[in-house]
């Protein structure tokens, strides 16, 4: 499938098979070739497009990009976040909407993750919801997660650490 962003209905620049993997034709025709037990001729196939692949093998997909992105957001941010936290990280790293390039190239953390990071739930659940495509069309599925992120960081914003200690420091604390 292609991908159309709903908030300027722009054409992005590649596929996406099963649960929104992303299709990058070599890398993906490896890749699918040792995950699916395939030929490097169908591997190639399922990766242009020409052959389909079966739930099975889209929820096996799905299971491997799972744990990459959850491997890129504890690499990028360290363990010991509460699970929902890092639950709302790694669909937000899914999407594009964790980390960001800057025009120089430089990897730059979104505002509400910093805040997140900082332990400021209540600014990060906020700050989540200024988002073009949530703007753009509040009633999409992307919308409804962007929702869904702002709940669960509010959700630890009552509990918010006393100034000065993060919430890591506090778990540590005896």
């Amino acid at each position: 499938a292609e991908y159309r962003t709903k908030a300027n209905n722009k054409l992005e620049n590649f596929r996406t098979l099963g649960f929104g993997h992303k299709v990058v034709p070599k890398k993906s025709a490896a890749l699918f070739q040792t995950l699916f037990n395939v030929s490097p001729q169908d591997a190639s196939r399922i990766a242009n497009g020409k052959l389909g692949i079966t739930r099975d093998q889209a929820l096996k997909l799905f299971d491997k990009d799972y744990d990459t992105k959850e491997k890129d957001v504890i690499r990028r941010v360290g363990g010991g976040l509460p699970v929902e936290i890092q639950g709302v990280f790694v669909d937000a790293n899914f999407r594009g909407d964790f980390i960001k390039t800057d025009k120089k190239g430089s990897i730059v953390k979104q505002e509400w993750v910093k805040h997140a990071l900082n332990g400021d739930y209540a600014a990060a659940s906020t700050e989540v919801l200024n988002h073009k495509e949530l703007k753009a069309n509040p009633k999409s599925g992307v919308a409804k997660r962007l929702r869904d992120y702002s709940k669960t960081l509010a959700s630890f914003a009552v509990n918010s650490p006393p100034e000065g200690r993060t919430p890591l420091a506090l778990e540590e604390a005896p």
